[in-house]
């Protein structure tokens, strides 16, 4: 099967353009004398490095291209060429160039971004309305990088303006035979719309790459080919191959292959060349995919000896994606042949590689680059999930599983604490920074501007400052902090640290890669997206179990949510054949490994599975719901509970502070705290989402909530937000400082299919490509969708009633996760579908939750839909009983299951839990739900999972 488009190097020809991860000096003209020594190293260095580059000495290469670039800083001072120079430009591009084959991609594009502005400076339209060769070439430069990272949409219009220019300097009136940088900037974009899925429009700017460059590169002056013409044969095989014109591709893979295999021979490239393993690669593909597996696996063998030679471990600690590829390829080539356990070591060593480049990458780049990123990676993970069903079960196999499982979400948090505890000026001004570029995305999106392109615009630029915060902030944090050691965390010893009587559920979506023994190649294989399930407990070794086809459960999962969403008087949960079919799916294979003394069981779900209510499953024995067995407890991921589990929390100083908010004014005006923020205001316009914003009503029960909860505080510090008070700048200011914060308010989050909250359009919720690359800015950012509602939400500008008020009342996801909420033990977020967001491939869900998470919070109290008012205000009641009654009360996990339970058996009494100790005012009825009555006129039976089911804790539970 073929796991990935491998595409061969773009060449890049000369000495392009770059940039660098600082602005170029601003020092004085030298003096004369200091002039003539710098323009004499300028001469000597500038020819040293080209050698070395053109020999293959890059690491040499890069360092002469550093030292020529400090001497052009000196030669070509800001201070007297404030547009820059052609040779500093040039420099700057060439240790991109040079970085790019060091360093990879992530550490190579702030070079040429800063080479393209100063070329843009160098050249504008007014005097070079044609454009210019060297702008050209740093537009090329930066699009092949972008476009490296998996940011094809940003790369796109850099590579079309590139080859837009390329034809007016390189007209076909001038140029009979085309010319090589137009061919390049045909080949660049052609190789962007295949990296896309989009062969068929790849494959005419192939061809005319192929055929201009067969006019440039004649075999009457290129005996043995040209590199370039080369790249071309293999580009155009690419795109008839995954347009499955095989019979077609062939001949030009082996030209492509033959005219390599004489430009690099073996006497004069003893460790081989990257376009010569490209080319066995690409040949490779096409024989796997006709069935000729013998002849796939002679050539990939030789690719990957040649990329073991080419990217040996001392050179590339990481490992390199083009080694990974190969590993990864080969692998799967003979797990199709049923070769399992020789496929396993190397689909190992393939997802251990590509964990460690995603680090080394996202440790450098924003958050939505690195989601971009993991998007593109190879399906390796999901072909080694589907080889290990094949072989007996061994510890290691689920090894690399829990590394790659939130991998960059274990980044953020790792870069949040790290943030948090710095002492260093410089780290703590760009955290600011970067907290107020979220701040000002998120009033943005709350209040957009009232001309929809000035909007998208200012949009797409506060996305960019966002993200250019993040890269700033993460590189500061690698030059201010000690090397870390790798992440060493291992399933063992978080099956050896979990307390007795509890097990740890780790979920996964994949796809299962099935190959017909009988049809070999691509005829033969199957895709079906399945759940798998990794059960680790104390002193027992990790169990795999297989849950099924992924449709069925998700299917089964969105008909029980709809019955939950209608629910009718007096219908019981164990009546519902959707919860007995998934019961029968999910949870009935997985107790066969859980014992049913467990107390807790700790589940890290996935994709669809999120908001699943584990706890009104039907449980073990007939009648029963999960929750009355297990107390249940989701977290983010494996690693997280090790760490915290292993964690000594630092001695606190009383019983600390609790914030409560609640009892919002939605219609009135906000008040500000004592400080107010210096984020400037964005001014406001008309609704622009789908159908219009909502209009919030205010909650009644929160009155009586907040009072209960408030009563039950005992000696702690009390922050009470009512009113006007719970506003988004006092939240702000007071949520830092507190142990215990409850949030008594309307939640949402707000997707494509249920806008009405946030001012989006279609296209900034926009994904795209096979790879799901995301676009829209609510994608790039996707804790943009979710948010709670404050004061002042309802409130419409004075003098336009038409418009919202600019200072109310939405806070999203985005502000929260800038807070340093490390001292939060638990956020109660009582509100409606608090517990939803955007699903993001194996990072968990980018919901509230999330964010509260990331920003440091230990427990999060979430919820899957919109709760009632009066059974939520009942179940708190009991939840802030249990959890601070007594000299110790309860943990959080175990209050909320015995509140839960509560509620479940009693339903009855919810009425009267919802309104004790509470102050005067109409109790909210629960629409709907009558309990049974039994002869006496006494109500019997259970509550319905719409009136308690819905809340769930993720985090320690402790």
């Amino acid at each position: 099967m073929r796991l990935l488009v491998v595409l061969t190097a773009l060449i890049l020809p000369g000495w392009l353009g770059g940039s660098c991860a600082r602005t170029w000096a601003a020092d004085e003209d030298p003096k004369p004398e200091e002039r003539r020594e710098l323009e004499q190293g300028d001469k000597d260095l500038d020819a040293q490095a080209k050698k070395l580059f053109a020999e293959g000495k890059h690491i040499a290469a890069q360092k002469s291209f550093e030292q020529l670039l400090e001497i052009r800083r000196r030669l070509y001072p800001e201070a007297r060429y404030p547009d820059g120079h052609p040779k500093l430009a040039t420099s700057i591009n060439n240790v991109g160039v040079s970085t790019l084959r060091q360093e990879g991609c992530a550490r190579a594009e702030p070079f040429f971004r800063d080479a393209l502005m100063m070329r843009r400076k160098l050249y504008p339209a007014a005097r070079f309305p044609d454009g210019h060769l060297d702008l050209a070439r740093s537009l090329q430069n930066l699009g092949a990088t972008l476009q490296d990272q998996g940011e094809y949409a940003r790369a796109e219009p850099l590579l079309r303006e590139a080859l837009t220019m390329t034809r007016k300097l390189y007209p076909e009136a001038r140029f009979p035979d085309g010319h090589y940088q137009l061919a390049i900037s045909l080949n660049s974009l052609g190789a962007l719309l295949q990296a896309r899925g989009e062969s068929a429009k790849a494959e005419p700017l192939a061809r005319d790459a192929l055929m201009m460059r067969r006019k440039l590169y004649p075999a009457a002056r290129f005996p043995d080919g040209h590199p370039e013409l080369a790249t071309s044969l293999s580009n155009l095989g690419n795109s008839l191959q995954e347009q499955r014109e095989h019979a077609r591709a062939e001949p030009l893979y082996r030209d492509a292959l033959l005219m390599n295999r004489k430009l690099y021979p073996e006497a004069r490239f003893p460790d081989g060349h990257p376009q010569l393993a490209n080319s066995l690669n690409n040949l490779g593909f096409l024989l796997q995919a006709r069935g000729d597996y013998a002849g796939a696996e002679t050539l990939w063998r030789d690719a990957l000896r040649m990329r073991q030679k080419l990217y040996p471990a001392a050179r590339y600690p990481d490992g390199h994606p083009q080694l990974a590829n190969d590993l990864s390829n080969l692998g799967s080539l003979l797990y199709a042949g049923g070769e399992y356990a020789g496929a396993e070591p190397l689909l190992r060593d393939a997802l251990r590689m590509n964990e460690d480049l995603l680090r080394a990458h996202a440790d450098l780049t924003s958050e939505a680059e690195a989601l971009n990123r993991l998007a593109n990676f190879p399906l390796t993970r999901d072909v080694f999930l589907t080889l290990c069903r094949h072989l007996p079960p061994r510890p290691e196999h689920y090894l690399p599983i829990w590394r790659a499982r939130a991998a960059l979400t274990r980044l953020l948090e790792r870069r949040h604490l790290d943030t948090a505890g710095s002492q260093d000026e410089e780290t703590r001004r760009l955290a600011l920074e970067l907290r107020g570029a979220r701040e000002r995305l998120a009033r943005l999106v709350v209040h957009p501007l009232p001309d929809p392109k000035d909007h998208a615009e200012r949009l797409q630029r506060l996305t960019g400052e966002k993200e250019a915060q993040e890269r700033r902030l993460a590189q500061r944090l690698q030059l201010t902090l000690p090397p870390r050691k790798a992440d060493a965390l291992t399933p063992e010893e978080l099956a050896a640290s979990l307390p007795l009587h509890t097990a740890f559920v780790d979920l996964i979506r994949y796809v299962s890669f099935d190959q017909d023994p009988k049809v070999p190649g691509e005829k033969g294989l199957t895709r079906t997206p399945r759940y798998v399930a990794f059960v680790l407990r104390k002193g027992q070794p990790t169990r795999r179990v297989e849950l099924g086809e992924a449709k069925r459960i998700e299917d089964a999962l969105r008909e029980w949510r709809r019955e939950i969403a209608d629910w009718r008087s007096g219908h019981p949960v164990a009546a519902s054949s959707a919860a007995q079919r998934l019961s029968a799916m999910l949870w009935q294979p997985l107790a066969k490994h859980i014992p049913s003394d467990t107390e807790t069981i700790f589940l890290a779900p996935d994709a669809g599975l999120t908001g699943l209510p584990w706890a009104a499953l039907p449980g073990r024995d007939k009648g029963k719901v999960l929750l009355e067995e297990h107390a249940l407890v989701q977290v983010p991921h494996g690693p997280w509970l090790l760490e915290r589990l292993r964690a000594r929390p630092a001695p606190r100083d009383g019983p600390g502070t609790l914030l409560a908010l609640g009892a919002v004014a939605y219609d009135g005006a906000p008040k500000l705290p004592d400080k107010p923020r210096s984020q400037d205001l964005i001014a406001q316009a008309p609704t622009r989402g789908g159908g219009g914003r909502a209009s919030w009503d205010y909650l009644k029960g929160t009155e009586r909530e907040l009072d209960q909860i408030l009563a039950r505080a005992g000696t702690r510090d009390v922050i009470a937000l009512r009113g006007s008070d719970a506003s988004i700048d006092r939240l702000r200011q007071d949520l830092p400082k507190a142990r215990f914060a409850h949030l008594a308010t309307h939640g949402f989050f707000d997707d494509r299919g249920t806008r009405s909250v946030l001012q989006l359009t279609e296209e900034d919720y926009r994904q795209r490509g096979d790879s799901g690359e995301r676009v829209g800015v609510g994608k790039r950012s996707p804790l943009l969708l979710s948010g709670l509602v404050l004061a002042g939400a309802n409130r419409k500008a004075k003098d336009k009633p038409e418009t919202w008020a600019e200072d109310g009342g939405i806070l999203l996801g985005e502000e929260l996760v800038g807070l340093n909420l490390h001292g939060l033990e638990l956020a109660v977020l009582s509100a409606c579908e608090t517990g939803l967001g955007d699903v993001g491939g194996g990072e968990g869900v980018y919901g509230l939750a999330r964010a509260f998470h990331v920003a440091g919070c230990t427990n999060v109290v979430a919820s899957l839909w919109q709760v009632d008012d009066e059974a939520t205000a009942a179940l708190m009641t009991l939840f802030y009983t249990r959890l601070w009654s007594g000299e110790k009360g309860m943990t959080p996990a175990r209050a909320l299951r015995e509140a839960q339970l509560s509620l479940y058996r009693h339903p009855e009494r919810i009425a009267a839990w919802s309104k004790e100790r509470g102050p005067t005012g109409k109790v909210v009825k629960i629409e709907g739900y009558t309990p049974a009555a039994k002869p006496d006129g006494k109500a019997t039976g259970t509550a319905h999972p719409k009136l308690w089911a819905g809340f769930v804790l993720s985090g320690l539970g402790q």
